[in-house]
C-alpha cells in the first residue's frame, strides 16, 4: 500500500491511497505519587440499569438483582441518552426536546439540577479521567463540555464544516482524543466522523469512508478500535476503524442503532431491523472482534425492535431496549443468549446505562 506523508499539519496524520477511508487533518465533512481514595458509589457495581423513556420523560431505575424497576423520576419529555458519572454517584439525562441535561442523584433518585446545552442533545459521554461530560448536540452541530464537579457548562466545541447534524461521541484514552460522527451529510448515508484531540478540543481531522456518518453509535475497544454502527434506513451497518482507516463492513439492512461492547472487547453487539436480509427481524447480532466475523444471532421477532444496548460489568448479561411494541427491557444471558427477564418500562425506550 504506497503511503504519502502529510507534514506542516498539526500531527503527522497519514493518507492511505487505494483504499476506502482517508484521513486528512483539519478538513471537515463539508469541505504521580501518594494515594487517594474514591467515593463509595450509590449503587454497587452492575447493580442499577437507568432507562430512559422518552415519550414518558422518564428515568426507570432497574434492579438487576430483582430484574423489576424500582422507581421511576420523570425528567422531562424527549429524554434520551443515559449516563453514569465516573463514582456512579450522579448520573446525567440529555432531553432531546428541551435542549438541556437533566442531572439525577442516584441514591435520592431525584433530578438535582438542569443543564442547558445546544440543540437537540442526543449523545453523552463520560471523559475517561471523570472530570467531564461531552454531550453530542445533534441539531446545532456543537459538543457541549460540562463540569462533572460543578455541573456546569465549560465549554462549546464547534464541529467544523459539519452537516446539519452530528452523531454519536467517543474516548479513546491511550490515543487522547474523541470521535464525533459527522451523521448524514449531503446524502442519507454517507459521511466521516470527526477527530479532536483531548484534552485540547482540536480539531485533528477527519475519517471518511462511514456508511451513515456514526448515527447510531461509536465505542472504542481497549486495543483502540474504534466500532461504529450506522443508522440509516435500510444501510444499517457495522464498521470497524483502525489507524484511523476503514478496515471491515458487515451490512444489516436495517437497525444500526444499538452497539455494546463485552468489558475485554473481545465481542461486538449491534441491533438489526426490519430491513434485514434473510428474515432477520430485530434482533442481536455478535461479531468478533478479532476478524470482524458475524458469530451469533439472537432473533427477537418484529414485536421486539431493539432501541440500545448495554452489557454489565461483568460481561455476563446483555440488557436490550426494546420499543413500538413492547416497551421493555430485555435481560439476555451472554454465554447463551438467551433471554432470562423481560422488565417492564416506560414509553419507548431511547438508552441504557448500567451502573460502573
Amino acid at each position: 500500500m504506497k503511503r504519502t506523508e502529510w507534514t506542516g499539519v498539526r500531527a503527522p496524520w497519514v493518507l492511505a491511497v487505494g483504499t476506502v477511508a482517508v484521513f486528512i487533518a483539519g478538513i471537515g465533512c463539508g469541505g504521580g505519587g501518594g494515594t487517594s481514595t474514591s467515593p463509595t458509589p450509590a449503587s454497587p457495581s452492575g447493580e442499577l440499569v437507568l432507562a430512559t423513556s422518552s415519550l414518558d420523560g422518564t428515568v426507570s431505575f432497574i434492579s438487576t438483582r430483582q430484574d423489576a424497576v424500582i422507581a421511576t423520576v420523570p425528567v422531562g419529555i424527549g429524554a434520551k441518552d443515559v449516563t453514569f458519572s465516573a463514582d456512579g454517584r450522579k448520573a446525567y439525562v440529555g432531553n432531546y426536546d428541551l435542549n438541556e441535561v437533566v442531572v439525577l442523584d442516584i441514591a435520592g433518585r431525584t433530578v438535582t439540577k438542569t443543564i442547558p446545552v445546544g440543540t437537540r442533545p442526543r449523545w453523552l459521554r463520560i471523559t475517561p479521567d471523570g472530570q467531564f461530560l461531552y454531550v453530542s448536540n445533534e441539531g446545532s452541530a456543537e459538543v457541549s463540555v460540562i463540569s462533572t464537579t460543578t455541573d456546569a457548562v465549560t465549554a462549546t466545541v464547534p464541529v467544523p464544516g459539519a452537516p446539519p447534524t452530528i452523531g454519536a461521541i467517543a474516548f479513546d484514552p491511550k490515543a487522547n482524543v474523541f470521535y464525533v460522527g459527522g451523521a448524514f451529510g449531503g446524502s442519507f448515508c454517507g459521511d466521516c466522523i470527526h477527530v479532536f484531540g483531548y484534552p485540547s478540543n482540536a480539531h485533528l481531522g477527519t475519517i471518511s469512508g462511514i456508511i451513515g456518518g456514526g448515527h447510531g453509535n461509536l465505542q472504542v475497544a481497549p486495543d483502540g478500535t474504534l466500532v461504529v454502527t450506522n443508522f440509516c434506513g435500510c444501510c444499517g451497518n457495522i464498521q470497524w476503524v483502525q489507524s484511523n482507516m476503514v478496515v471491515g463492513t458487515h451490512l444489516f439492512g436495517g437497525g444500526g442503532n444499538a452497539l455494546a461492547l463485552d468489558p475485554a472487547g473481545d465481542f461486538a453487539y449491534a441491533d438489526t431491523g426490519p430491513c434485514s436480509p434473510n428474515g432477520r427481524l430485530h434482533g442481536l447480532e455478535e461479531f468478533r472482534m478479532s476478524d470482524r466475523t458475524l458469530t451469533r444471532t439472537l432473533h427477537l421477532g418484529p414485536r421486539y425492535q431493539s432501541g440500545a444496548l448495554a452489557i454489565s460489568p461483568d460481561g455476563q448479561f446483555i440488557y436490550v431496549a426494546t420499543t413500538t411494541k413492547t416497551e421493555s427491557v430485555l435481560k439476555v444471558r451472554r454465554s447463551d443468549l438467551t433471554v432470562v427477564a423481560t422488565i417492564g418500562t416506560g414509553s419507548d425506550v431511547q438508552n441504557l446505562a448500567v451502573s460502573p
